[in-house]
């Protein structure tokens, strides 16, 4: 009998431990105004090979960017697919986007839009659809979350004659928050170390009968 008390003494213990030493969340990056300036220093370097700029502020546009972002930060092993093996593309018209050509640059890890921008600027394939001087794109929208102090990045090139400048030279960044796909927070934590550790005296329980 004092076996079992002594067990559940420690089971009690380490609930408490996790509830109270369960590791705090990243502190939050301020990220307001990251996306605008994407925007811009795409089109800087646009500009040094004498190439129009890209309209960048439509609120649905910019909306499906950071659709994407958030998918790519629940998972990045996903690449430019989304979850439910679906094409990148298909966020356009989830967002009321119609459009004739499309690409997408992805990025994570980078800490600001010079850094971003940089590291695609570095990369032939996502440079490709930064300089693009075949007019295949005349839009783009960026979208940037945080996802645990990381930055997730994903920026959309489409060529349409249906957007409009509605002003939204991009949102503030977004901060993937509980419910959002691929994401844990506090409480989620501490019930997932209770779990662990009710499993495990299950296990021992069972051992004993």
């Amino acid at each position: 009998m004092k076996r079992v008390a002594s067990v559940l003494a420690v089971f009690a213990a380490l609930a408490l431990l996790c509830g109270v030493f369960a590791a705090p969340a990243a502190a939050a990056i301020n990220t307001d105004g990251f996306a605008a300036e994407v925007v811009r220093l795409v089109n800087v370097e646009r500009a040094k090979e004498g190439l129009p700029p890209l309209a960048g502020s439509n609120s649905k546009l910019n909306a499906a960017a950071l659709q994407r972002a958030k998918e790519h930060a629940a998972n990045k092993d996903l690449g430019h697919m989304r979850p439910g093996n679906k094409d990148w593309y298909t966020v356009l018209p989830e967002y009321g986007v119609s459009f004739s050509n499309g690409g997408e640059n992805l990025a994570w890890g980078s800490a600001t839009p010079a850094a971003v921008v940089g590291s695609w600027m570095a990369s032939p394939g996502h440079k490709a659809n930064i300089m693009d001087s075949t007019s295949l794109y005349n839009w783009t929208g960026v979208g940037v979350c945080e996802c645990d102090g990381v930055l997730y990045w994903a920026q959309l090139f489409v060529y349409t004659g249906s957007l409009v400048d509605d002003g939204d030279y991009n949102p503030p960044g977004a901060i993937i928050t509980p419910g959002d796909p691929g994401t844990e927070n506090f409480f989620t934590r501490i019930w997932s170390c209770i779990l662990n550790i009710w499993n495990s005296v299950a296990s021992f329980f069972r051992g004993l009968f």
